[in-house]
């Protein structure tokens, strides 16, 4: 059924408002088995006003804290989802957003993980070059809780 609706939505509509219920409304278990392909989905959504697409990254994020993803998606979710976060304009979304995926990271990823891709500064600012002047100072704050958090 899932498979089914998604294709309905590719095929009729492309919405984030449509998009939004499809997510929020399947179990997370499996919008986490699936989620590689629904960022794909997402990046690729018309966002409409009153459904801006950050609330879809916020719906998938909550769903993967609750349900732990295949191990080989876990690197490529994150990374995807980054992509299209670090462009964000308005800050109480990102940092919403952020806290979410600091939780997937921590839940995801040893420690040895988090403090070799994220643990310097240099490393931290590469990861979110190019974004928002207002969510670059909270990128590093996010990245050195989540650093401090592995400690």
């Amino acid at each position: 059924m899932f498979f089914a609706l998604l294709q309905q939505y590719r095929d009729y509509c492309g919405c984030s408002a449509v998009l939004f219920p499809i997510l929020s409304s399947f179990d997370p278990a499996f919008v986490s088995q699936h989620a590689l392909d629904m960022t794909a989905i997402m990046k690729a959504s018309a966002e409409v006003s009153g459904t801006p697409r950050s609330k879809l990254y916020l719906a998938l994020g909550k769903a993967l804290i609750q349900h732990t993803p295949p191990q080989p998606q876990r690197l490529p979710i994150l990374n995807d989802v980054w992509k299209v976060v670090t462009k964000i304009e308005q800050p109480t979304a990102y940092v919403e957003i952020a806290a979410v995926f600091v939780q997937y990271l921590l839940l995801n990823f040893t420690e040895r993980e988090v403090r070799s891709r994220w643990a310097s500064d240099s490393c931290c600012m590469s990861r979110w070059s190019g974004c928002h002047d207002d969510n670059a100072e909270c990128s590093r704050v996010l990245c050195s809780f989540a650093v401090r958090v592995c400690r």
